[in-house]
């Protein structure tokens, strides 16, 4: 079966994903998820060199299994938002500066619930998409993770930018 395919049907719906959250803050129990970039095949990860930074940034990385650096844990908002937790680190998906212009990059920081950069959906966009991907939109800027100029080099770092559609923004979600 092809890599492509098995992402395909390892990608849980939306509504799956969100229903099976819960509010509780990440533990060493949490389930995790990878996030696969629809267009490279390769997992949202955390920047090893930078772990131990204040806000480490986000690149697409090879996808390997037991990698924390690739493991997310999303954590349910009471706005149906959601924080999703690095388990490398303990801190959250964010915007990298509170920034809402499109090529800001994505980060990791301290995570706290109040802050809006900090708050993720996954949507389905309004084009056709029979991919079983989603979007994954900030809650602040409503710009989308992406893969700048279409690259898909290990090591590429996100950022965010408009929601257009194409699978450059596309993320499949695999369970552990």
């Amino acid at each position: 079966m092809s890599r492509l395919r098995r992402l395909g049907l390892l990608t849980l719906p939306l509504v799956a994903l969100v229903l099976g959250l819960t509010a509780a803050p990440a533990s060493a129990d949490t389930d995790w998820y990878q996030f696969s970039s629809k267009w490279s095949g390769k997992c949202m990860d955390l920047r090893d060199q930078e772990a131990n930074s204040a806000t480490p940034h986000v690149q697409q990385w090879s996808c390997k299994n037991n990698v924390s650096n690739q493991q997310w844990s999303p954590v349910l908002q009471t706005n149906g938002t959601v924080q999703l937790v690095s388990n490398r680190t303990g801190k959250c998906l964010s915007v990298d500066g509170h920034a809402d212009f499109a090529g800001a990059l994505i980060v990791t920081a301290s995570c706290f619930t109040a802050d809006a950069w900090q708050q993720w959906r996954f949507q389905t966009n309004p084009f056709p998409n029979a991919t079983g991907s989603a979007w994954l939109v900030n809650s602040h800027s409503g710009k989308c993770v992406e893969l700048p100029g279409w690259n898909t080099d290990d090591g590429l770092l996100l950022a965010q930018s408009d929601c257009v559609g194409g699978w450059k923004q596309y993320w499949d979600t695999i369970a552990h």
